[in-house]
């Protein structure tokens, strides 16, 4: 297949501004829309843009489409980010937790560094890969616990799993339970009131959104491409009044939710959330897939 040529040249902020208003969006203050656009930048606030295109081939945008109101997805995404990182931060700490916990207190404290600890037939490939970026990440730590204890010990084991936990990613933590054994993960999964098929695939969304907020990607009106598993039996997930559907973010913030009631039950966090979506009356809903009403599901009771 040939490919074309990309011929388009770049454009002034001022240029940027006056396409916008050809194409049918109301600029209501010129000046505030041109320092949007240079802190922001046209391509990524055009995300937001998006939804409201007119659906005859064209760039132009549905009369009534608004330069501030679109400014107010913008801002309403990023408190959302800032909001679910946080709750995803406190499930990749106490999960780390309890997999060292288990797999110390079972198989020692260099576990990790022994094939017997994990499940057969291992992914060899992956388990070097996630040997290699531990070690590499402690070879070029400054960490001070990371240095005592090159100053301290013998190095030839690496770190012990307690220590090599905390240069892992959220993704070499998703990597080391996929290794693990069945039991094992099953032990984990359980801690959080779920199974290991279920916890495992609600870790990879996880991770996915994770690096989406890191990115400072769009997450409204976004269509997720790694989808959590919903519970079978647990009823809580099954409402008709509620329904979630795991290719958008609310299915996430369920998740989110339900793990943090575990790990930290007096967590103000879903009264964070609850305060974001006041702050933004205006911002539809039903694009995150946001039931009406959610507040009274039994999930977020």
């Amino acid at each position: 297949m040939e490919t074309a040529l990309y011929s388009k040249q770049a454009l002034s902020i001022v240029e940027q501004v006056s396409l916008l208003e050809k194409r049918g969006v109301l600029i209501e203050n010129v000046t505030f829309a041109q320092q949007v656009l240079e802190t922001v930048s046209y391509y990524r606030f055009s995300a937001y843009l998006y939804p409201f295109r007119k659906n005859d081939g064209t760039d132009n945008y549905v009369p009534g489409t608004s330069f501030n109101q679109c400014w107010q997805y913008y801002r309403f995404d990023r408190k959302l980010r800032f909001c679910i990182i946080d709750a995803i931060e406190r499930v990749e700490v106490a999960t780390k937790t309890r997999i060292v916990n288990h797999l110390a207190m079972k198989y020692g404290s260099f576990s990790y560094r022994n094939t017997s600890t994990f499940a057969k037939p291992l992914n060899f490939f992956r388990y070097q890969e996630l040997l290699s970026f531990i070690d590499t990440e402690t070879k070029k730590s400054k960490e001070e616990f990371v240095e005592h204890f090159r100053c301290t010990y013998d190095t030839s084991n690496g770190l012990p799993l307690w220590m090599a936990v905390e240069v892992m990613t959220f993704g070499n933590m998703l990597t080391l339970f996929r290794l693990m054994k069945k039991q094992d993960k099953q032990v984990i999964a359980k801690s959080f009131g779920s199974n290991e098929h279920v916890f495992e695939s609600w870790l990879t969304n996880l991770n996915y959104v994770r690096n989406i907020c890191a990115h400072h990607g769009r997450l409204w009106n976004r269509q997720l491409a790694v989808n959590p598993l919903i519970p079978a039996k647990d009823l809580r997930w099954h409402e008709a009044a509620y329904p979630i559907s795991p290719n958008r973010i609310y299915s996430t913030l369920c998740i989110l939710k339900s793990l943090l009631d575990v790990i930290v039950p007096q967590s103000n966090w879903k009264a964070r959330f609850y305060s974001i979506l006041a702050e933004f009356p205006m911002i539809h809903r039903i694009s995150m897939a946001i039931p009406e009403d959610f507040e009274k599901s039994a999930i977020w009771r």
